[in-house]
């Protein structure tokens, strides 16, 4: 997978894993998975983004387990 992430994942309310490792994303995370309020683990290591990772992937009152949001 190559690209974006597309900001219409943050509309999948019931998504608890996003596991995109591994691919050869670029761009920024969008801000719209802040959304996703029942994800407990995000990875995204091993891609080629740009942003640093979001305040909402380090909030412990809202992620229960692991966000692994690093490029």
């Amino acid at each position: 997978m190559s690209g974006s992430i597309p900001s219409g994942l943050g509309g999948l309310a019931s998504l608890t894993i996003l596991d995109l490792h591994s691919n050869q994303l670029s761009g920024s995370i969008p801000t719209e998975l802040g959304n996703l309020t029942n994800l407990t683990i995000l990875d995204l290591h091993s891609n080629q983004l740009t942003r640093s990772r979001p305040s909402w992937t380090t909030s412990p009152t809202s992620r229960s387990s692991t966000c692994t949001a690093t490029s």
